[in-house]
Parts: C-alpha cells; structure tokens; sequence
C-alpha cells in the first residue's frame, strides 16, 4: 500500500505528512509517553526519591531496546523502498526480524544476569531489584511491538498502527493505575503493568505482520542491512548517552530528589515531544517515496521553514508557561523543575531538526555522518555536564544537554548539505529561531521576576501572542498570514451556532 505523492505538487505532499504527523504523532506519542499521562497521579502519590528510580528504570529498557535493534529497524525502512516486489520484501522483513529478535535475547539475558550490579551502579545498592527484573524482561516485548509499529508504518497501515498505539497505551495506563492506586504495588505495580501491556500487544501486532514473515533468509541482505544499521545504532546510542549522561551526573554530584525535579521537568517537556515524534514517524516514508521527483529538493527546503515555525511556537509555549505546566501536569513540590522545562523543550524541537537531516543523509546512504554528528554531541554535553552540573545542579544539567543537541544538529545539517544540499531560506530560518528564542527568554524572565501573578499571566500571553503573529509574518510572508488569521476568524463566525449570534444582536439591540 502507498500514498499518492509521488505525482503531487508540494501542497499536496504537506497536506499528506500534516495527516500522518497527527496521526502518528498521537500513536507513537501516547504510546511513549504513557508517563507523562500517570505523571498527575504518580507525582502525588510517590516521593521524589521514588519517582527518580522509575525514572532511571524507564531509562534501563530504552537503553535495552536500542541496543537490542542494532539498527536493523532502519535497514528494513530503508531497503523496502528498494523493491515493489511482495517476496523482496518478505525477505526484507522475515530477515531483519531474525536478527533483531537473536539480539534481543543475548540484550536481554545480559541485563537479567548483571540486574544486581546495575542496581548498585544506579541506586548505590541492591534496591527496587523487583521492579528492576519486570522492567528487563519488558524489553523483548517492547522491541517486538516497535518493530511491528515501524513496519506498519512504513506500509501505511493506518489502522492497525493506531491500534497496537492506542491499544498498548491505554492498557498500561489502565493496569498502572489499578496497580499502584488500589493494589498498592508501588514502583513494581508500575513495571508489572509495562510487561503486561507490551507482552499482549506485541502478540497483536506478530498477528497484523504475519503476512510478511517467512522462514526465507536471506545472508546477503542480513549483511547490507547491519552495514547500513550500524552507524544508525551507534546514533542511537550516542543519542542516548546525549540525553540521559545528565542523570549519571546528577547521580554523582546531586541527589535522589534533584533527579526527581528533573524527571519532573523532562516529563512536562516530552510533551512537546508528541509533535516531534509524529514528524518523525512521518517524514522518512514519504521522502524515500519522493525524493527523486523533481519538486522533492525544494519541498524538503519549505518543509525546514514549517517545521522551524510550528516547532519554535511550541518551543516559546513551554518555555513561557513552564510554571503553570508543572502546576497542572504535577503538584506545586515539583515547582522548581519548571526551571529547566524551557531548556528541555528546546531540546525536543532540535532533535526533531536531527531526524529532518538523518533523512537527507539516509536517501544517499550516508549514514555514518549521523554518528559522527552525535559523537560531537556527546563530545559536548560531557564537557559541558562537568562544568555545570556540580556548580548549577539539574539546572546545569538541562543546559549542557541543549547545548550538546544544537552542536549535534549543526554537525547534521553541515553533512547533509555535503552529501544533499537543498535550497533552504536562511533568512527566514535564523528570524524564526530569534523570535521563538527571544519569546521564550523575556517570557520566562517575567514569569519567575513579576511578583504579581495576574499581571505576570497577562504580560506573557500577550507576548506569545505577538512572537505567534511575527514569526507567522515571517514564515509565511506579511499578507498571506494576515489572510490566513482572517479566514480563520472568518471560519469561527460562520460555525457559531444561531442561537449564539441571536443573543449577541439581543444584546446588542436590548429592544
């Protein structure tokens, strides 16, 4: 199955990723980020101290899934756009799936014989070994319902995406829930309730896959695939050390309590993530569908301009209402996390930029720039943790992080320029990404300065109101924004119901 892009003016392909950004965006955001979902009820009910193991527990099974991937999950992506034909791409999959679930076993096995060593390296002793076992053999589970999720994906399988995402996310909410709140079961009731839901679904989506596996291997294209893989697995973990040393560091020079202030923060923060994982799922099949037409150079150019408008608004958003955000999303103990809650979106957004160039160097097949460009990443988020963190704390940490992702997306946009130059509209870029930075600067400035709390409310909305309305000028050009800011308004008036537009013009003409 495909989608009718390839013949399509730029219009038509925006409007096709605008659908699949929502709709994976819900799928694989909600099922990622089922934490944030439980974050009102755990934040409440478990102290900090608590809160911060889930944390570095949740950080344990990522870490597991990605190296259980080798990055053979992208070789698939990748080599099914090679074929239209049904038995290549049985081969594809059937071959790629082997070698993910060999390597998962050995990941897994690892991980279960090391389980009181990692308790001691992440807890300084040998606690919360429980929840620790429930969350390894999590693992298996949750590469294979990602690995189905990818291929349906691919194979714009719509229905069944949403399902196994959708499905999975509600039963682990609806298990953690009960497991935590009326059993009682704590931290354990957490990771009990993520095997049981990832177990069942994986199980659903072997059945909606079916059709694509076969017991025909096939050796040489095992082999492109890792080679093609390995530098998206070395990514992937240099990605991981990127976003997540700064809790080593925590560890080292802070406390439980400052990890769980931060978690906190990066909770809030992974909301914004919704949007950028959805680009993500999104983008990559259909610009390996249409990179060889003719307008695709100047699409992916326009498509940077959008994304830079519609990620730095949300980028401003987080970073202006970081306070009210923890208030609605936590409980007021956690109000220090919205310090870094402005940092930590700002990384989201660039990471959604490093997936926009992994895809230009992912079309030539040069993939070993994107590990390359996250070793600088790490190169500079470590040098910038031991600077920070024991001087400034979680603070610190947040900074060094947003630092080493905008050093990692500078390197990526260099390489793919190299490898895929495209005609991007510098000046419209380096606008959008002053307004939404600058909003989001003064805005935090008054949020945590003006010491009266109505005033402070007004004065930032009415900033981000004014950045929305600039950087819309600036993106789409001064009288296409204002035209469009009319029709929608035009739009509003038209849709209000009879009844409503009779009390205004009773109110209006009192006789």
């Amino acid at each position: 199955m495909s989608v009718a892009v390839k013949d399509s003016p730029p219009k038509r392909l925006f409007r096709v990723l605008a659908g699949d950004v929502v709709l994976y965006g819900g799928g694989v955001g909600l099922s990622r980020g089922v934490q944030v979902l439980l974050l009102p009820v755990l934040a409440r009910v478990l102290a900090p101290s608590e809160y911060a193991a889930i944390d570095l527990l949740t950080l344990l099974v990522s870490l597991g899934s990605v190296a259980a991937t080798l990055g053979v999950d992208s070789g698939v992506v990748r080599f099914w756009s090679d074929s239209d034909d049904a038995q290549e791409r049985q081969r594809v999959v059937s071959s790629g799936f082997a070698v993910i679930l060999l390597a998962t076993i050995v990941v897994t096995g690892a991980l279960w014989l090391s389980r009181g060593w990692t308790a001691h390296l992440l807890f300084g002793e040998a606690q919360h070994l429980g929840a620790m076992t429930l969350a390894i053999w999590s693992i298996p589970a949750l590469v294979v319902l990602q690995f189905c999720q990818s291929l349906l994906r691919r194979s714009f399988q719509r229905v069944g995406f949403l399902i196994l995402s959708f499905g999975s996310a509600v039963a682990y909410i609806g298990l953690a829930l009960l497991l935590v709140l009326r059993l009682d079961q704590g931290i354990e009731g957490v990771f009990r309730a993520q095997l049981l839901s990832y177990t069942a679904f994986a199980g659903l989506g072997l059945v909606f896959i079916t059709r694509w596996l076969r017991p025909t291997l096939s050796s040489p294209l095992i082999k492109a695939m890792v080679l093609f893989g390995y530098p998206f697995l070395l990514s992937y973990l240099l990605t991981f050390a990127l976003n997540y040393t700064d809790r080593l560091f925590l560890l080292r020079f802070t406390d439980l309590e400052a990890i769980g202030q931060y978690g906190v923060g990066s909770r809030v923060a992974s909301v914004s993530r919704l949007a950028v994982s959805g680009f993500a799922m999104a983008w990559p099949p259909l610009a390996y569908q249409i990179h060889q037409q003719q307008f695709a150079k100047v699409a992916f150019a326009r498509l940077l301009t959008y994304y830079l408008l519609l990620g730095g608004l949300l980028w401003a958003f987080f970073t202006i209402f970081a306070p009210e955000l923890v208030r609605l999303l936590a409980s007021l103990s956690f109000i220090p996390a919205a310090r870094v809650i402005g940092l930590l979106t700002g990384t989201a957004v660039l990471s959604g930029l490093y997936y926009y160039f992994s895809v230009n160097l992912s079309i030539p097949k040069k993939t070993i720039y994107l590990a390359l460009a996250v070793a600088l990443g790490v190169a500079v988020n470590v040098g910038l943790d031991f600077l920070l963190v024991p001087r400034y704390g979680f603070l610190g940490a947040a900074g060094a992080t947003f630092a080493g992702t905008l050093a990692m997306v500078a390197a990526a946009y260099w390489f793919s320029q190299r490898h895929f130059p495209l005609p991007f509209q510098h000046r419209t870029v380096v606008a959008l990404v002053a307004l939404s930075s600058g909003a989001g600067l003064v805005g935090s400035a008054v949020a945590w300065t003006v010491p009266s709390y109505p005033l402070s409310l007004g004065l930032r909305l009415a900033l981000f109101l004014m950045a929305s309305g600039a950087a819309l000028a600036v993106a789409l050009g001064p009288r296409f924004a204002v035209l469009a800011l009319a029709k929608v308004w035009r739009r509003r008036l038209i849709a209000r119901p009879e009844s409503e537009l009779g009390a205004s013009d009773a109110r209006r003409n009192p006789e």
